[in-house]
């Protein structure tokens, strides 16, 4: 269940919707390999998630470039492994 809140100048809508559409993973992130001082590696995400609008990318080394779909993991992460 997803819980939803809009606000606009005529107040704050408030409630719940059921239905939503999961994102479909359409092809899978091959196996990576981080080299310390190699370089960072970056993943399109566009073409993993089939139906995605957004993502959201957490974790040490891990970002999203500003483009929004890129992610960037960091090659001093394989520092921390």
């Amino acid at each position: 269940m997803l819980y939803l809140q809009a606000t606009a100048d005529s107040g704050t809508y408030s409630g719940f919707a059921v239905a939503y559409a999961l994102p479909t993973v359409s092809e899978v992130i091959a196996d990576q390999q981080l080299v310390l001082g190699e370089g960072n590696i970056t993943i399109d995400l566009r073409g993993i998630f089939a139906n995605a609008t957004e993502y959201l990318v957490t974790g040490a080394g891990a970002s999203l470039d500003a483009d929004g779909y890129t992610l960037r993991l960091a090659d001093d992460l394989a520092r921390a492994g």
